[in-house]
């Protein structure tokens, strides 16, 4: 994800790391997160304050850049989430994944807003520009749009 002018890129990785790149000098800033488990998506709000990383094991991290160290796991999905989407205003994440479910949740607090079951494993979650819209790619190729 590349953050908004400030000219920085956060990447994650199979091999369990997040790290923040400056664009400018394309030096590396600072490796967020370490872990023995693969990162499968990534999302950052648009000014860059919170990340939130999608693991293989269904899990969520969290991560608020103004106390990195505290890590936040949001529980839910039961297989990888294989995609993340962060909303304009950054208080709503909407996460998909290969257990066949879309969920919203309130980055205010880290709980499901809602979430809804589809016939197959979902592979990309997208918010509209606007946030009163979310589409959705599934591993049977269908393209859904779900008004919010």
């Amino acid at each position: 994800a590349i953050i908004g002018e400030s000219a920085k890129l956060f990447t994650s990785s199979w091999d369990g790391e997040c790290k923040i790149w400056n664009l400018g000098s394309y030096e590396l800033e600072t490796q967020l997160v370490s872990q023995n488990e693969r990162i499968r998506s990534l999302a950052a709000t648009q000014d860059g304050s919170k990340v939130a990383l999608g693991l293989h094991s269904g899990k969520i991290l969290m991560i608020d850049l103004e106390e990195p160290s505290k890590v936040k796991k949001i529980p839910g999905h039961t297989d990888v989430v294989a995609s993340l989407s962060i909303d304009s205003t950054g208080e709503r994440l909407v996460s998909g994944s290969w257990d066949r479910s879309i969920r919203i949740w309130s980055l205010n607090n880290n709980k499901e807003i809602s979430s809804d079951k589809l016939l197959t494993g979902i592979t990309a979650v997208k918010w509209a520009p606007k946030d009163e819209v979310i589409y959705s790619a599934d591993f049977s190729g269908t393209v859904t749009s779900w008004n919010v």
